[in-house]
């Protein structure tokens, strides 16, 4: 009797032991997330995964420490294992991320959206667009294109984002994505609307013309030429006209994400 009751003290005290170890491996390695140290983070979270295998959350952590460094390949590995752990299930949190400035927090909540609703259209566009808000022009690039492979026809503002992103990434993308729309244009009708702001973006339409245009979400795309031009004044002007006058949710964000990374730096 003696002897079991030592027996079961010995396996609880190990396993009390061992859930201690576990929990200050975590701890450790979300201070060291929290304080930009990503590898030291991986390599403990790695060892939580040895002790705890079937923790989701231990994989998201280190999905987001590899989307920190920049390897989002392998940071959608490891989303994706914790999207298995979780019953193939993850809902879009739509917290206005990108409104608040919070883009690495958009990119992972849409990579894992991405993963349960492959194809979503409007959470793909919110991704390029919050990895070009944070800078990850190849990443943003990448995801426009395959936007466009998917959904040819649909929303000029994706050709237009392919645009403006090649333009942070070299001059030889930028001209060689120029001549790409000058193809494309081909294939609208002469008088629609997107034919109007495909020729103003390849520089047939001056700003001025533009403007007289009865164009839906115009301030949008004028913000945007400005911002091509580099002229930095009436970029931020025109987005704040189009802020008082849209009802478009997502362009609504990507605005006031816009707007904020602008006003960040002057």
């Amino acid at each position: 009797m003696l002897r079991n009751i030592f027996i079961i003290f010995i396996l609880l005290y190990s396993f009390s032991l061992f859930s201690n170890t576990t929990s200050n491996l975590y701890n450790d390695g979300l201070k060291y997330l929290e304080n930009g140290e990503y590898e030291k983070s991986i390599e403990l979270f790695n060892q939580v995964i040895i002790n705890d295998p079937n923790n989701k959350i231990v994989y998201d952590k280190i999905g987001f420490a590899f989307q920190k460094l920049k390897k989002f390949d392998k940071a959608k590995e490891f989303y994706e294992k914790y999207i298995i752990l979780n019953n193939n299930e993850y809902q879009w949190d739509d917290t206005k991320f990108l409104e608040k400035g919070l883009y690495d927090k958009s990119i992972s909540n849409l990579m894992k959206t991405l993963i349960v609703q492959k194809g979503n259209l409007d959470a793909m566009y919110v991704l390029a667009s919050a990895y070009y808000l944070n800078e990850d022009y190849k990443e943003s690039y990448k995801t426009f294109k395959e936007i466009i492979n998917i959904y040819p026809n649909e929303y000029i503002s994706r050709y237009v984002g392919l645009l403006i992103v090649s333009k942070y990434i070299s001059d030889e993308l930028y001209n060689n994505t120029k001549n790409y729309l000058n193809e494309i244009k081909l294939k609208y009708n002469k008088r629609s609307q997107e034919n109007y702001i495909l020729k103003f973006f390849l520089d047939e339409i001056n700003i001025k013309m533009f403007k007289r245009y009865n164009i839906k979400e115009k301030n949008f795309y004028i913000a945007y030429k400005y911002l091509l031009n580099s002229d930095k004044k009436n970029t931020i002007k025109y987005f704040n006209l189009y802020l008082k006058t849209s009802t478009h949710n997502l362009m609504l964000d990507i605005a006031k994400g816009e707007l904020k990374r602008l006003n960040s730096k002057q």
